[in-house]
């Protein structure tokens, strides 16, 4: 999975050159002809391997599920209430939450 992966960034970097040598370049009819054909592959290909990764996806939860973890609730962050309060310097305390995050 991971070749095919690799392999996925790869098309989608060669798409992108696609698409901007079509829309900024000067090319023939035949040399357009032949990058939208070697596009519309690559799109099939790239379609196959994200149906092939939702498929791991839905594995992976299926697993999670057998094992007791839901992984809906997964990224869902605790409760401030439950957390112990964090101090820092000057004595007052923080709680987290998800404002706080850089992302």
């Amino acid at each position: 999975m991971t070749n095919n992966i690799n392999n996925f960034e790869s098309m989608m970097m060669r798409l992108r050159t696609i698409a901007d040598t079509m829309e900024n370049d000067d090319v023939t009819l035949a040399e357009s002809l032949k990058l939208f054909e070697e596009g519309m592959d690559l799109g099939k290909e790239c379609r196959g391997i994200l149906s092939s990764v939702e498929v791991r996806v839905n594995e992976i939860k299926e697993q999670a599920k057998r094992v007791g973890i839901d992984p809906a609730t997964t990224n869902t962050p605790p409760n401030n209430s439950q957390l112990p309060p964090s101090g820092n310097n000057n004595g007052t305390t923080i709680n987290p939450s998800v404002t706080d995050l850089p992302f």
